[in-house]
């Protein structure tokens, strides 16, 4: 019940994520080698600044609540 979407294109990390900003997308997820290595991925929510760090079990279940409160 999750609508994802991967930018696998040649562009920069850092266009990647000014192009997300642009469209609105609520989280951003980089998973790079450092996050694959430690099993964890940095999310940006769309309107915060910082990233958070997180084990993407956490990051799931974060995702699954905040759509329980959205509905």
């Amino acid at each position: 019940g999750v609508r994802v979407e991967v930018d696998s294109s040649d562009e920069t990390v850092s266009k990647k994520i000014r192009l997300a900003q642009k469209a609105k997308v609520p989280y951003m997820v980089v998973l790079g080698d450092k996050e694959k290595d430690l099993k964890n991925v940095s999310v940006r929510e769309y309107g915060k600044d910082n990233t958070d760090v997180m084990s993407l079990s956490k990051f799931v279940d974060k995702l699954v609540e905040d759509i329980g409160r959205r509905r």
